[in-house]
């Protein structure tokens, strides 16, 4: 896990970056791919741990837009 500074602290970060063609974790915080959204959106809408989505930069913003009520990252 990595490290990350809050308010002068350094913290674990608690999310783990699944790669593509690692299976979503059921439990535990995690940031998901564009495309690993948009193949599993209502699986990981239902989970009650932390979902983040990375978007890549020639990735656009709206394409998550009505998704971020449930995104935390």
């Amino acid at each position: 896990m990595m490290s990350l500074v809050i308010d002068r602290n350094v913290v674990t970060d608690p999310y783990r970056r699944i790669a593509e063609d690692e299976p979503i974790p059921e439990h535990g915080a995690v940031l998901v791919s564009l495309a690993a959204w948009q193949a599993n959106a209502s699986h990981l809408r239902a989970r009650a741990a932390p979902v983040g989505v990375l978007l890549r930069s020639d990735e656009h913003p709206e394409a998550i837009a009505e998704h971020l009520d449930r995104l935390q990252l």
